[in-house]
């Protein structure tokens, strides 16, 4: 995309100029200009000691760009490299009038599991936690339960948290009420360090597996008298709180750190033990909780790939497809339209003629709008190749949880590739694909491509929608015609306290944009997505910067989460909830 002037005055407008500046500078850096700049002004000299600490830095598992080490294969680096990024874990602060210095204005008592069979990693939990400073407690089975003006923090034996855990607490209290607080971790191994940066405050995800690792805080009015501390587990005790809680309410008392400030005594067995626990969450139960889809497949002259995909859906029980609505914008090609005469003697399809410029929001309400059924909405690109044998009932049986509005399944292109596996905001100052291009299961990180977890938003590729949500928020933007339509929707649904769930277990074969390629040629196609795009961005401006939903240590800018944030590690608004 051509640099245009009013896209840089328009970024300063929404995020000012401080940020949009750092922002030009990282990216130059990246590119090269500023080293390649420096190192000319440099005598010689001076440029083999750059050089030197360059292949320092990269040896160690660092990169070029300062402060942002890219992970390797298995998500690690070296503990030098680590070092540098995070340089304040396990480093004492130095003594001064910081206010970081001063004791933190937050009570934590400490709950150690699993140390009765490890004496060892107990010592070294107990002995870490006593370095910590403010008001800290350590919990036996036998002390009386913690006042109410408490934090009850569960660790395991050999967990050792980091000097500024009570600081980041602290921090992170002070804005709004809070009951739950989750915190990223990390963990060392054979001299490597493996960062566990957490998906936020997740309530969709913790019901499919334990991403937490039972490692939480709580407020003490949460843990009853009778509960043996030593023995529940801290993921039951955040699902029995989840049980009372709404959404709404899930999201404002429920803050995550985004910082590793735990260095936590896990091994792969416990990540494996938790991504099989997320495997079994897939089970698909017999009995659909809503009634059967009505689907909005838009087409042009891709008669090959409509005859297929539609086919294949009416093959489907009639509990999960009730009616199919084929939307024909501007098709010519001859096998396209007898295609469609075709499919129309099958009472159960109905086709649109939409001989109008494109509009994909417009042909998609129009679609939604011609459906005679009362369940819920599927809208399908028919460049669609299903995988899994029972993706439709399964993307269905989401709907029957609580506050879900839309569902969206993993999209895989035709190399097999991840396409879709959920999306989240920020990335070119949109949204982003997690984990595009990943090749599974190898590439995977933690849970995000087998864990049914919530986001931001989902691609409207193929996309499940409640109906009565979607005709509350007046469908589709037609004003954002050619793109980000799919990601508005999921912002607003989620700003009107709806969850956008993924779905990996419904899987599907994405090849994506062929039905508008030849669009992308045409004279106006590129003034009217600036046009949208700009509109988008001023609806959307500051929830952009931040997604609450994805993890914060990682750049924003890669979507395949192996690159760490910048220097620091982490975005400075990790701490506050989203304006969605």
């Amino acid at each position: 995309m051509a640099f245009a002037p009013w896209r840089l005055i328009l970024a300063m407008r929404i995020h000012g100029v401080g940020p949009v500046t750092n922002f030009v500078v990282l990216t130059l850096r990246r590119r090269g200009a500023l080293g390649a700049l420096r190192l000319g002004l440099t005598d010689r000299s001076s440029r083999e000691e750059v050089a030197e600490a360059d292949l320092a830095w990269e040896h160690e598992g660092g990169s070029r760009t300062a402060g942002t080490p890219d992970l390797d294969g298995d998500r690690s680096l070296t503990d030098g490299a680590w070092k540098r990024w995070a340089p304040w874990v396990g480093v004492p602060r130095p003594s001064g009038d910081s206010h970081e210095d001063a004791s933190p204005d937050v009570a934590l008592s400490f709950v150690i599991q699993g140390g009765s069979e490890r004496a060892q990693a107990l010592a070294i939990t107990r002995a870490a936690i006593s370095r910590l400073r403010g008001d800290i407690e350590i919990l036996s089975d036998s002390a009386p339960p913690p006042s109410a003006d408490r934090w009850v923090v569960f660790l395991r034996a050999g967990d050792i948290p980091c000097e500024r855990f009570p600081h980041e607490l602290a921090q992170i209290t002070c804005f709004g009420i809070a009951e739950v607080v989750s915190f990223d971790l990390f963990h060392c191994k054979s001299g490597r360090v493996f960062p566990v940066l957490l998906p936020g405050a997740n309530p969709s995800l913790l019901r499919a597996t334990d991403y937490l690792f039972d490692r939480v805080a709580l407020r003490s009015w949460l843990i009853s008298p009778e509960v043996d501390r030593s023995r529940v587990r801290a993921h039951e005790l955040v699902l029995a709180w989840l049980k009372g809680t709404s959404t709404l309410q899930a999201r404002g008392r429920w803050r995550h750190v985004g910082q590793p400030i735990l260095q936590a005594a896990i091994d792969v067995g416990d990540v494996e033990k938790r991504r099989e626990v997320a495997l079994a969450s897939g089970r698909t139960p017999s009995a659909l909780p809503c009634e059967a889809a009505s689907i909005v497949v838009c087409t042009r002259d891709k008669g090959h790939l409509t005859r297929q995909l539609v086919r294949g859906l009416l093959a489907r029980p009639a509990d999960e497809v009730a009616e199919v609505v084929i939307v024909s914008n501007g098709t010519t090609n001859p096998y396209a339209l007898a295609t469609l005469e075709n499919l129309s003697q099958d009472p159960r399809v109905k086709i649109l003629r939409r001989d109008t410029p494109f509009n994909f929001s417009r042909l998609c309400n129009e679609g939604a709008r011609a459906t005679g059924a009362a369940g819920p909405l599927l809208f399908l690109n028919d460049d669609i190749a299903p995988v899994s044998e029972d993706w439709l009932r399964r993307l269905l049986a989401r709907l029957g949880e609580p506050d879900v509005a839309a569902v969206g399944p993993l999209l895989l292109y035709p190399d097999e590739r991840v396409q879709h596996a959920g999306m989240y905001l920020g990335f070119q100052g949109i949204a982003g694909h997690v984990l595009r291009g990943a090749q599974l299961p190898q590439e995977d990180y933690l849970f995000t491509a087998v864990a049914p977890r919530e986001v931001s938003c989902l691609t409207g590729a193929v996309l499940l929608v409640r109906r009565e949500a979607f005709e509350a928020l007046n469908g589709f933007d037609e004003q954002l015609g050619t793109y980000l339509q799919d990601v508005d929707l999921g912002l607003r649904l989620r700003r009107s306290g709806w969850i956008n769930l993924f779905e990996p277990a419904s899987v599907l074969i994405h090849m994506e944009s062929t039905s508008i390629r030849t669009l992308r040629t045409s004279s106006g196609f590129s003034r009217q997505r600036d046009a949208e795009y700009r509109r988008f961005v001023e609806r959307w401006g500051s929830a952009l910067v931040n997604d609450p939903l994805h993890p914060s240590g990682f750049d924003i800018q890669d979507e395949s989460l192996h690159r760490l944030a910048g220097a620091g590690g982490f975005r400075p608004e990790m701490f506050r909830d989203a304006d969605v």
